[in-house]
């Protein structure tokens, strides 16, 4: 994925009933760290499926990590560890 997340755009904009995004951001057998946020505005971005409730992810902490979720707190999604 490059850093203008395209390709996480086009999903998140045309899957209309998606209510649960998960994301598996490492390689290997096992993630360090597990996460789940969710939709925390009023104002729904357009990019964002109205029905999506949950987005879990399971990572490896490095930099390319750090940009997606960043990118998703960009459209009010917010996180917190599990």
């Amino acid at each position: 994925m490059g850093p203008s997340f395209d390709a996480l755009s086009c999903i998140l904009k045309h899957s209309p009933v998606l209510e649960k995004l998960s994301l598996h951001l490492f390689k290997g057998q096992r993630a360090d760290v597990k996460m789940k946020g969710s939709y925390s505005s009023m104002e729904r971005s357009s990019v964002i499926s109205e029905h999506l409730k949950v987005v879990d992810v399971k990572c490896c902490v490095d930099e390319k990590v750090a940009e997606v979720l960043k990118f998703l707190c960009t459209l009010n999604i917010r996180f917190c560890f599990v």
